[in-house]
């Protein structure tokens, strides 16, 4: 397909272009933000225009709907290849079945998360205790009964969002469970 090639291998500048023209510049404006010669714009302000990533109004240019579109989406994409160079070896080598696939397919979330590791499954690290105090939103899967979570997690969720997948083995420890609050489990 004409142009594929192309689109799949855009230059920083131009996606920086993208970026930048969230709303009308002419070419000096452009210039002096990008740091480049007008010359040297003019290619990558064609390219963007002739696949309608931006338009062109007179002397100025700015993104399109198609091209906020195509950068969020290849954002994310960036973002997901992110993870998989970063956690991709973590995730390959555990098993991620349990995930629900609303929150698989939006694995970019985890765009410059660091992994922890300890011998201990049950003991909680202050890194971890202080990424999920400090979360304005918490989505998390865990595989561990640990017997402090139903109080950490009902202490949270009255400042913030907590949505948590528990896996059927954490799920059998009901018993273990404080459910004076009504937790609602969603089908595996």
């Amino acid at each position: 397909m004409a142009g594929l090639d192309e689109l799949r291998n855009l230059s920083a500048t131009k996606m920086r272009l993208l970026k930048l023209l969230k709303e009308w510049k002419d070419l000096s404006e452009i210039s002096c933000e990008i740091g480049l010669r007008k010359q040297s714009l003019i290619p990558h302000l064609k390219f963007l225009n002739t696949f309608g990533l931006i338009e062109k109004n007179g002397r100025h240019y700015r993104t399109t709907k198609v091209g906020e579109l195509f950068l969020e989406k290849f954002s994310e994409f960036a973002r997901f290849l992110n993870v998989i160079g970063s956690c991709g070896k973590f995730l390959s080598e555990h098993d991620i079945s349990p995930i629900p696939a609303n929150l698989l397919n939006r694995v970019g979330m985890l765009y410059g998360a660091k992994i922890y590791t300890k011998k201990n499954p049950y003991e909680f690290l202050p890194e971890w205790l202080d990424i999920v105090k400090n979360s304005g939103r918490i989505q998390g899967l865990s595989s561990v009964y640990h017997p402090a979570f139903p109080h950490l997690f009902l202490e949270l969720s009255a400042e913030r969002d907590v949505k948590l997948t528990l896996t059927e083995e954490v799920l059998r420890q009901k018993s273990l469970w404080d459910w004076s609050v009504d937790f609602s489990f969603m089908g595996w």
